[in-house]
């Protein structure tokens, strides 16, 4: 199961991986979790909450957040149904312009941005520009997403003098070690393994303590958090699978169809079989 420590798969470029997303909807589900790659947000229309280090930030339109790799991050459903492009750079692209070693994760807010500030105002071209490319059969694809990146990365330097830095203040960075730790587990274990016993003796800790920090860290009890990510594990075979509901139920390690169905429901608001159908009739 590998749905916190996420791999991507640079299917339609070797550079990039792109969205044109209504937050929402595509990742109401996310979790906290982090991968190699720089991570690119520009907020397009409303807004999205988005949690970078333990730092949690409403975006609005015209809004950037760069997320350096490696760094634990999610978007957060609190009713923002923001659009936005996400982009995904890999470091060996990133490197060819900029000294990954430099770069940090920086919010850059468009109400900073000096008014006519040449920069900024290219940006929003250039994302429209680059996913015209990444979704097109066109000669020389590549090249040209190159070059924009290029383009982009150089502006984006120009713009971060106005931004941000979000990086791990420096009282949480045990914190954000012990997420590591517990990303981990969760990436290494089965849903059936996923018991607060097994985490505590993974990271040494005692149940009642590693209670107290999961809800810190997470803002969510273990239970609750176990829950809504096997729920999730469920959404993607429900969507991806034929198994049957009751084969889902098993794998993701609930301990009955009964309790599946509850649980599920109090996710997402419906049942199993009516999600699988919602998402088959699209």
């Amino acid at each position: 199961m590998n749905t916190i420590e996420e791999v991507l798969f640079f299917d339609k470029s070797n550079l990039i991986k792109m969205h044109d997303a209504w937050y929402l909807e595509k990742y109401n589900d996310c979790f906290l979790h982090w991968h190699n790659e720089i991570e690119i947000i520009f907020v397009l229309e409303n807004q999205v909450k988005y949690m970078i280090n333990n730092t949690s930030r409403i975006l609005h339109a015209g809004d950037m957040v760069i997320t350096n790799s490696g760094d634990i991050h999610t978007a957060v459903r609190d009713n923002c149904t923001g659009h936005a492009y996400i982009l995904l750079v890999s470091i060996e692209a990133i490197e060819k312009f900029v000294n990954s070693d430099v770069l940090c994760s920086t919010l850059i807010e468009r109400s900073k941005i000096p008014e006519g500030f040449y920069p900024y105002q290219l940006l929003q071209s250039l994302f429209q520009y680059m996913f015209v490319e990444y979704t097109s059969d066109y000669d020389g694809r590549e090249k040209s997403i190159s070059a924009l990146l290029q383009l982009l990365m150089l502006n984006i330097r120009r713009c971060s003098d106005y931004g941000e830095t979000l990086n791990i203040p420096n009282k949480r960075i045990k914190e954000a070690t012990v997420c590591r730790q517990i990303i981990s587990f969760f990436n290494e274990h089965e849903p059936q393994q996923y018991t607060l016993s097994g985490l505590a003796e993974y990271l040494g800790y005692s149940p009642n303590h590693l209670c107290k920090v999961f809800k810190k860290i997470f803002s969510l009890s273990f239970n609750e958090y176990v829950t809504q990510l096997k729920v999730l594990s469920a959404q993607n075979m429900l969507r991806q699978t034929s198994l049957s509901v009751s084969q889902i139920s098993s794998q993701c390690g609930f301990s009955s169809d009964r309790v599946f169905n509850i649980s599920f429901k109090k996710v997402c608001g419906m049942s199993p079989s009516e999600y699988r159908k919602s998402t088959t009739d699209l």
